[in-house]
């Protein structure tokens, strides 16, 4: 097997300007023009808005999910970690575990904010090529499937809201 079809079966593109690529960028440019004529598609800021609140959201979801994993590991350790406990504590009561909260809780408002217009715009611009492509997109219209999806998990959502709600009957009062 030679090394350019190693290379293309991994998935190197075969746009460009090199000997073994199938067309070359100038060529790719003037179809894609053609078949999406009045496409508007995503600008270098919106490309870079979606990277970067793409790591941030990633990273966040890291720190809160490791930050769980050591509190749970904590508690099952009777706090043997006496510096790790300390630390940790500073962050549960006072102003800063109060200023720590709310700017966690913006950010996520803001990435989660961020995140929906990223998955709405894609949605949008994949409509659009398709249909700039003569094609329909049946992706806007739902299925039986994903209402019943919808539906078994109402109930489920709205015992969520009830639990939470409702958290202090559920809570042990004995420790």
């Amino acid at each position: 097997m030679s090394k350019e079809h190693r290379l293309t079966k991994a998935g190197e593109s075969r746009i460009g300007n090199s000997p073994n690529t199938a067309i070359t960028f100038e060529e790719w440019s003037v179809i894609a023009g053609v078949c999406f004529e009045g496409v508007s598609t995503i600008s270098s800021h919106e490309r870079d808005l979606t990277t970067a609140f793409g790591i941030i959201s990633y990273l966040l979801l890291s720190i809160v999910v490791i930050s769980k994993i050591l509190s749970s590991a904590l508690e099952d350790m009777d706090h043997k970690q006496a510096w790790l406990t300390k630390c940790c504590s500073t962050f549960d009561g006072g102003i800063v575990g109060l200023y720590a909260k709310l700017g966690i809780d913006v950010v996520v408002a803001i990435a989660l904010v961020v995140q929906f217009w990223v998955f709405f715009r894609l949605r949008q611009l994949q409509s659009v090529m398709i249909r700039a492509a003569g094609g329909s997109f049946p992706d806007g219209q739902w299925t039986f499937g994903q209402i019943v999806a919808t539906v078994i998990f109402v109930p489920v959502a709205a015992e969520v809201m009830f639990v939470w709600k409702r958290r202090s009957l559920y809570l042990d009062r004995s420790m």
